[in-house]
């Protein structure tokens, strides 16, 4: 009778765990502790954890229902089962009412007049520029954010005209920037911060000329950086590219704090476009917002299918990577890519916008 309490206590406690891990997903308050900011990312995964827990306990107690020889027992504990249907009634119920659908690169609308595209993709210095570039050469995107794709280099940021691989053996390579070969291909240009080493962004050189903001070196390190255009244009946006400190146990969200208010600051003025990783769901901002930007996703009436790890289905990863627009632009299109190149642990993201004063 004591085992069969326990079991049912215990089996209970889980079920609560579960609805609570929901009911958590579904709040957008900031906490300190990285646990629970883990359990807002990931609350599918937390589910799953929780019902696999449920079978482990079922497992045990029809092994000793079975070896029971009086029938009493044998009735209290066939009880048990519905924790196990109750449980994955949670979880299957929650589970699909998660997106997963990943969209191939090749079934992204194509180019029209007026309209904005942007890609990021956290490579992990894990995807070749080949492999880039035939994924570029697909999507057609004004705006890349690559938040993790390293510079080796401390100045210039204009790759060097003529034929590249010649100008590689000729030239000082530490002095030429990575991804030269896409940006040239796209007719782009690329941009770094030294105090942000581990990012590069490119844009078109059609959208006019850009330079680095000129307050990048209040940056913290590793939070990003932004672009602007070298001449005052109310129309051309700050283009910030966001790679975020994420949240750790034993650190907490501190730092991940830090970076956030850094970068909110930059989407409480003016005309702004936010992309790249920013380490944390909607779930995790407060009112799912990043200052006055707003989640493309969001304002297209979507949820966003996990984009890390790439490793877990879409439904059970986090969704840690964004594009954010002030009102200045109308979201058309998002989605998040099916890429089988490379190892990087991210999905990329794409994004197609147009000015909100357009018609």
């Amino acid at each position: 009778m004591k085992k069969f309490k326990a079991a049912l206590l215990f089996s209970s406690l889980v079920l609560i765990g579960q609805l609570a891990i929901v009911a958590v997903a579904q709040t957008q308050v900031l906490n300190q502790a990285a646990f629970v900011f883990m359990v807002r990312a990931f609350p599918s995964f937390f589910m799953l954890v929780c019902t696999v827990l449920v079978f482990m306990l079922i497992a045990i107690l029809l092994i000793v229902n079975l070896r029971s020889k009086r029938r009493s027992e044998q009735r209290r504990y066939s009880v048990t089962p519905l924790c196990l249907v109750a449980s994955l009634g949670i979880l299957l119920t929650y589970h699909y009412s998660l997106p997963n659908r990943l969209v191939e690169a090749e079934q992204v609308p194509g180019v029209k007049p007026g309209q904005l595209r942007l890609l990021a993709w956290n490579t992990g210095e894990r995807v070749s520029e080949e492999d880039l570039l035939k994924q570029a050469t697909i999507l057609k995107p004004d705006i890349i954010a690559y938040p993790e794709e390293s510079q080796t280099f401390s100045n210039g940021y204009d790759c060097p005209d003529g034929d590249i691989d010649k100008d590689l053996n000729d030239i000082d390579s530490h002095k030429i920037p990575n991804l030269c070969k896409l940006a040239k291909a796209l007719n782009m240009r690329v941009f770094y911060v030294p105090k942000a080493a581990q990012s590069t962004l490119l844009i078109k050189k059609e959208l006019g000329n850009y330079k680095i903001y000129n307050n990048n070196e209040n940056l913290m390190a590793y939070a990003g950086f932004v672009a602007e255009a070298e001449q005052y244009d109310s129309r051309a946006p700050k283009i910030f590219l966001a790679h975020l400190q994420r949240p750790e146990f034993g650190i907490g969200t501190s730092w991940w704090q830090k970076h956030l208010k850094w970068a909110e600051s930059f989407c409480n003025s003016g005309n702004v476009i936010a992309l790249g990783d920013f380490n944390a769901t909607l779930s995790n901002l407060k009112d799912g917002r990043l200052g006055r930007c707003r989640d493309v996703a969001s304002l297209l009436g979507q949820q966003s299918a996990g984009t890390w790890p790439s490793f877990l289905p879409p439904s059970l990863g986090a969704a840690i990577d964004h594009v954010f627009v002030t009102d200045n632009y109308r979201p058309l299109y998002y989605a998040v890519l099916n890429v089988e190149s490379g190892d990087s642990d991210h999905r990329p993201i794409f994004a197609i916008l147009e000015d909100a004063g357009s018609s």
